[in-house]
């Protein structure tokens, strides 16, 4: 707010040449016959409604709802806001500047079309409403931010992520992911590029070692309960 001409002013400029380029993509985008055009609107239209009304909606509601009347509600906005901000002062705290380079990363990788849509399709699949896992996601995240206060949540993904005082170094991440590579190589793993053969063994791999009766995640999670009891 501007005492001066009693106006309200945007306090990031950023924002206006960010969304003077979405609006431009969209218009570059949208059909120049006016038939076609009123019909792409249509179209648009059904969508933005059928998101609205859609059970995933209810879910992110019901979400906000939940931590508006925590008693942590605070805490878990600050979390969050600072996992979306940059923290150029404090680099052992910036999650954000270790996830932008990731992201940026992920959106150049060169993937086969064909195997994008099967994926897409089985993430459909997988995220159906019917199914409850995001619901399921979205109050487990909610139990976790709220019963500590989001604080070692955000700390095991900066340090997961951190690279270094300078910018650096690998992230700890990565050489998890290494070591995990090299160990498969020892035993006898598969070395080869990733195919959905050696993926799927993998994801069977490590759910038979979370279901593991003595050193799964049951098994953790009672020795945590008994710690803190």
């Amino acid at each position: 707010f501007d005492p001066q001409t009693g106006q309200e002013q945007i306090k990031n400029h950023c924002v206006l040449s960010i969304m003077s380029d979405v609006l431009v993509a969209i218009a570059d985008q949208m059909p120049s016959n006016p038939a076609d055009y009123d019909r792409r609107v249509r179209e648009l239209q059904a969508q933005v409604e059928d998101n609205l009304t859609s059970r995933d909606m209810a879910t992110l509601l019901d979400f906000g709802m939940a931590v508006e009347q925590s008693g942590s509600r605070t805490e878990i906005w600050n979390g969050i806001a600072g996992m979306l901000s940059a923290q150029p002062h404090f680099p052992s705290q910036d999650v954000l500047g270790a996830l932008l380079p990731m992201l940026a990363s992920g959106l150049q990788v060169q993937s086969d079309p064909l195997a994008s849509a099967r994926l897409a399709r089985f993430m459909g699949r997988v995220m159906a409403p019917e199914r409850g896992l995001i619901r399921n996601i979205v109050v487990a995240a909610l139990r976790i931010f709220t019963s500590d206060q989001g604080l070692v949540v955000l700390a095991l993904a900066r340090n997961l992520l951190d690279e270094g005082p300078n910018g650096t170094a690998e992230p700890p991440l990565l050489v998890v992911l290494d070591l995990v590579d090299a160990l498969a190589v020892i035993d006898g793993g598969h070395t080869g590029p990733a195919t959905a053969i050696s993926i799927e063994a993998s994801l069977r791999s490590l759910l038979d070692q979370l279901r593991d009766p003595d050193h799964g995640i049951h098994a953790l999670l009672s020795r945590i309960r008994r710690r803190a009891a």
